[in-house]
């Protein structure tokens, strides 16, 4: 329900830069191209997913959530950075 390549054939493309760099404005262009052409970036990458754009890029987040709080009510799986992502 979260993977990337969920429902349609897909390609897995890297955008890296050297430690240290400004990579701000690289990333930012290689968002909006990704954003273009419907990409959805890994979770575990930098990334500026936010529960709206989640909700956008994958059609099974609800399921993905009822599971999710069936496995763990008290949410304590549950970091600060799934939080942003999610909702």
């Amino acid at each position: 329900m979260l993977s990337p390549t969920q429902g349609e054939p897909s390609a897995f493309l890297a955008f890296h830069m050297y430690k240290g760099m400004d990579d701000d404005p690289y990333f930012q262009w290689v968002e909006a191209l990704m954003e273009k052409y419907g990409g959805r970036p890994h979770f575990g990458k930098m990334n500026k997913l936010d529960g709206e754009k989640t909700k956008a890029l994958y059609p099974k987040i609800e399921r993905f959530h009822e599971i999710r709080k069936k496995l763990d009510p008290k949410d304590v799986f549950l970091t600060q950075y799934m939080r942003n992502l999610l909702f």
